[in-house]
């Protein structure tokens, strides 16, 4: 009889044990999937963040660029260089265009307007007519707020 209440009492202990066992397994596994879910979550956070943040150095990149072929447009107007004015003039209203797809619709809107300015300099420097510059300045202000702004 002795020796079945000590089997009884191993077999208690062991199962005590293995319950033991169970449930502080079971709840660090809840705690590392509260831990991963918040990590994830956050995560996502930080990646949207980031994706705004690249959408907006494009943006700006694109209109620098744009920005340095206007001064080039400037450049080649005092050379009374008409024909590579005129070059230059539409890669800026290219780079505009597609500036104007990865901004926002009131960016997009004042890139629309910019590219119609372009539009009437690039009639002016058709006619090899030097006033463009100050049309072309005008353009290049409006740029620039628009890059000081976003």
């Amino acid at each position: 009889m002795k020796f079945f209440f000590k089997l009884i009492a191993v077999v208690f202990m062991l199962a005590v044990i293995f319950g033991a066992g169970y449930f502080m397994g079971s709840f660090r596994m809840e705690k590392l999937d509260r831990m991963l879910a918040a990590a994830k979550s956050e995560m996502a956070t930080k990646v949207t963040g980031l994706e705004g943040e690249i959408r907006s150095l494009r943006f700006r990149m694109q209109l620098t660029t744009a920005r340095d072929r206007l001064l080039a447009v400037e450049t080649h107007i005092k050379e009374r260089n008409f024909g590579m004015a005129e070059t230059e003039l539409e890669s800026a209203k290219d780079g505009f265009r597609s500036a104007a797809k990865i901004t926002s619709k009131e960016n997009g809107e004042t890139l629309i307007g910019l590219e119609g300015a372009v539009d009437g300099v690039i009639e002016i420097v058709r006619r090899s007519d030097p006033r463009a510059k100050a049309k072309l300045d005008a353009v290049k202000a409006d740029l620039d707020r628009l890059i000081n702004r976003s």
